[in-house]
């Protein structure tokens, strides 16, 4: 493999480019929490409580993160549903 095409394969498989405003902004994959659709726009959710928003909606990004970023997230919604449903039957029944 050539390293112009190593070093594009390394940037695509580690970090992620957002355009933001006039300026594209490499974000390291390993640093997003999640992601949150807002109609047309993405809001990322990154460590150390930054948030970034984009004018490309949820489905642009689906093809450039890892095949298993999406399904930790959404077993972890489903988690937290549950247990805020079990939460609000524990003080409704007290």
């Amino acid at each position: 493999m050539s390293t112009p095409k190593l070093f594009d394969k390394l940037i695509n498989d580690k970090f992620l480019a957002l355009r933001l405003d006039d300026v594209v902004e490499l974000v390291e994959i390993n640093n997003i929490m999640y992601l949150e659709a807002n109609g047309k726009y993405t809001t990322f959710y990154l460590l150390d409580d930054i948030i970034k928003v984009v004018s490309k909606n949820i489905g642009f990004y689906e093809d450039k993160l890892p095949q298993d970023f999406l399904l930790p997230h959404l077993l972890l919604l489903r988690d937290l549903v549950s247990c805020i449903t079990s939460v609000k039957w524990q003080l409704l029944h007290t």
